[in-house]
């Protein structure tokens, strides 16, 4: 087997919200466990009988009638084992790329808990078995009898590393004993729960919301145990076959203690996976790529250089620069590098004073920054020191031996060649296709900033058909022409209207995602859910043009209890993310807001927005329906961070049922 901590990752990245695969019994409710378990019994109680109740003589001198009968019986086995085998397959597969980043993830919390060490070896003995098992039964006629006879006795002995000892052990696990002398009372699923908790900023690479990968460690523990359960089950078959006694009470023993057992997992599981949190997001790309991995804003509060000679009417220069706190530029009057530089046709603020004369390294036309750097005759300089072929020097200059005309550092607010703009027509999935919202991610086309939604087919008990998962196409429209409209197709930010609100919104009980929104409330950018109301059971969307609604935080600045800044970009010194030593962390929470500034003027020259956007696909894998969206923001301190989507998966643990029906009786086999 593989080592422990990558069996424990296969484990975790483990999932039962994929296409079930195709079994003699029929697995058509693949996210309950608790059908898949009924039907594999009650398909071994119709196996018992076929064998029936009689003792039959040793196989060698079976009569033709009675050999065939022995056959089914194996054939029947055969098809059992073959189904649990291919649906632990399909359950194995489904999130591969996971394994490594989990491995790391959580290595210290595997490290030094020794009940995670007792439950892999537990779950590779059972695996191991079963292998077994299978070969000996997929080949009986190759096996001489006394290898598989003795392999069954094996299976079903009292010894502790028998498949009934070691089954019984991964449900103490489960459900600890209580009492004054029990070791641990502590369910290792609430265990992981609570690491899970204490590294939850450092899960984001597993693609899958804590409740996700508990739920899916809960399956697997279920699918191992079903295992052993069969295996002791043909076994007792195998013996009766092999005349070495009627087993019948052990049979209908083992049979109704699986059953008790599978309702005491149910409900620990029910409560554990309840509080676990449903949110997922990602973590910083390993390698970041500009329009890959990220985007952002640009030449919004841009750094720009102006004579004060142009930031008045009166062409005067007997002000400072800190005068002009809010201005814009009027003329051009002194030539020279004014007229060197694309002109600033917007708002001008926060002028500042540096120093008389300086170098400026501009940059070519098509770039969204204006300068590489500057460096002033006193010795300071802003930006990153590199080569340049485009020097100017500019000095300031006086005038009538009286004012002093002085180059200002400024803020340009201008939205020309300017990439400002958010999307604020509706994303919707195609409900008429029965199609939910499950994936998002930050796009920018045309200039604009959009929310886009994958969408994939509902299908019944919160299951998506896979291959009609799709990104649905963006709007297609451009800023300022004839087919959009600014306040209703799209959002500008501005210097007086550049807040971005934080929040997490998710539906209730019993609604599923059906699309996203931008609104404008106030001057901010607020986010708005559309959720729809379904039938878990089959599926189906109720009335989604009827029932569908828009929810959202609607918290303003006026409210009694005012949305609160994020603190984290209030420095004026913040430099551009692609530059951090390390991966931005969440540091926003609900009900808050953001407000774009410039990047460093030391670092950058002011010359970028920040924060970026991480445009990664906020994707569930395997792929299920969500519940609700989120926007936050990932920083560093002195860095500005990215502003990210997040997204919150449907809550399974409403639906994980403990309801065995008939097998919940103490009837024989």
């Amino acid at each position: 087997m593989a080592p422990n901590l990558v069996a424990f990752c296969l484990l975790v990245t483990t999932t039962l919200l994929a296409p079930p695969p195709a079994a003699s019994f029929g697995i058509d409710d693949a996210v309950d466990t608790v059908d898949f378990v009924k039907e594999v019994v009650h398909d071994i109680l119709n196996i018992w009988d076929v064998v029936g109740t009689k003792i039959v003589p040793d196989d060698t001198i079976l009569p033709p009638f009675l050999k065939k009968k022995n056959q089914k019986i194996l054939d029947r086995m055969v098809q059992v084992a073959r189904s649990v085998d291919k649906a632990q397959d399909m359950l194995m597969s489904s999130s591969v790329e996971a394994i490594g980043n989990l491995k790391y993830d959580l290595a210290n919390l595997i490290q030094y808990n020794s009940a995670f060490h007792e439950l892999i070896d537990k779950i590779n003995k059972i695996d191991a078995a079963h292998r077994d098992f299978t070969d000996y039964i997929n080949r009986t006629d190759k096996y001489e009898r006394h290898t598989t006879e003795s392999f069954a006795v094996y299976v079903v002995s009292h010894n502790p590393d028998s498949v009934q000892k070691l089954t019984e052990q991964l449900h103490q696990l489960i459900v600890p004993e209580t009492g004054p002398y029990s070791f641990n009372d502590k369910s290792i699923l609430l265990q992981l729960r609570e690491g899970i908790e204490e590294v939850d900023a450092n899960i984001c690479n597993i693609q899958q919301s804590p409740q996700q990968i508990l739920y899916n460690i809960y399956v697997s523990l279920q699918m191992t145990q079903l295992k052993g359960y069969t295996m002791m089950q043909f076994s007792w078959m195998l013996l009766r076959l092999y005349n070495r006694g009627n087993f019948t009470l052990e049979a209908e023993t083992s049979r109704n203690k699986y059953v008790q057992q599978m309702k005491q997992q149910v409900q620990i599981a029910k409560e554990t996976i309840a509080d676990a949190s449903t949110a997922m997001w990602r973590c910083d790309a390993r390698k970041q790529v500009e329009d890959e991995t990220y985007t952002k804003l640009t030449r919004l509060l841009q750094g720009y250089i102006v004579n004060e000679v142009n930031l008045n009417r009166q062409k005067s220069c007997g002000e400072s620069c800190g005068y002009y706190s809010h201005t814009e530029q009027y003329s051009c009057y002194e030539g020279g590098f004014c007229h060197q530089q694309l002109k600033c046709e917007g708002k001008i603020t926060d002028c500042t004073f540096v120093d008389s004369d300086m170098e400026i390294c501009s940059t070519e036309i098509r770039s969204h920054r204006r300068y590489n750097w500057i460096k002033y005759k006193n010795g300071k300089q802003m930006g990153q020191d590199q080569t340049c072929t485009n020097v100017r020097k500019v000095d300031s200059w006086w005038r009538y031996l009286l004012w002093h005309c002085s180059y200002c550092f400024c803020l340009c607010d201008d939205a020309r060649f300017s990439d400002r703009y958010f999307n604020l027509r509706p994303a919707i999935s195609d409900t008429g296709l029965n199609r939910v919202v499950t994936a998002l991610r930050f796009t920018k086309y045309n200039h604009v900033i959009h929310l886009q939604i994958q969408e994939g087919e509902l299908l019944p008990k919160g299951l998506i058909n896979e291959t009609s998962v799709h990104w649905v196409p963006l709007d297609d429209y451009s800023v300022g022409k004839a087919d959009s409209r600014p306040g209703v197709d799209y959002h500008m930010m501005s210097w007086d209207e550049r807040a971005l609100d934080l929040d997490d919104i998710v539906a209730p009980t019993g609604y599923v995602m059906t699309g996203v929104k931008f609104r404008k409330l106030g001057t901010h950018l607020n986010l708005e859910v559309r959720i729809t109301p379904f039938n878990f059971t089959t599926g189906h969307l109720i009335k989604p043009h009827k029932k569908s609604e828009w929810i959202s935080n609607d918290n303003t600045d006026g409210s009694e209890k005012p949305r609160q800044l994020l603190t984290s970009l209030a420095s004026k010194d913040l430099d551009i993310p692609t530059r951090g030593p390390s991966e931005n962390k969440p540091d926003s929470r609900n009900d808050t807001f953001l407000l774009f500034t410039h990047s460093s003027i030391d670092a950058d020259v002011a010359q970028h927005t920040v924060p970026f956007f991480d445009t990664q696909q906020v994707a569930p894998n395997p792929v299920t329906p969500l519940a609700g969206a989120g926007l936050m923001h990932k920083g560093l301190p002195k860095f500005g961070g990215y502003v990210a989507p997040k997204v919150f998966t449907y809550n399974m643990a409403d639906h994980l049922q403990s309801d065995f029906g008939d097998l919940d009786k103490n009837s024989s086999v």
